[in-house]
């Protein structure tokens, strides 16, 4: 008889046992899952952050070459009126000159 209750307070002790791992293995699992989703969250605010900075560094550059391009049509419009204004002057000349032989 005392073998038998040796034999059940075993049973029960290794019931006992598996039952606290399951549990511990349940909150490793928790545990595990709630860390995985902070790493998740973190990783998307850095993509956005990452990706709001490549944006802002983007439009500047945009930017830049955008007034870059406007001062070169800017030179370009001038040097372009120079010429015009010089050829008008030399056809004006030669108009008078032509007028007056």
């Amino acid at each position: 008889m005392d073998l038998i209750k040796k034999i059940k307070n075993a049973e029960q002790q290794a019931k006992k046992i598996v039952e606290q791992a399951k549990n511990k293995a349940a909150e490793e699992e928790l545990k595990f899952n709630q860390k995985k989703i902070s790493t998740l969250e973190q990783a998307g605010v850095q993509r956005k952050k990452d990706t709001d900075t490549a944006v802002e560094k983007a439009a500047s550059q945009a930017g830049s070459e955008l007034e870059k391009l406007k001062q070169q049509s800017q030179k370009q419009k001038q040097q372009l009126q120079k010429k015009a204004d010089e050829k008008k002057q030399q056809s004006v000349k030669k108009i008078v000159d032509y007028l007056k032989s």
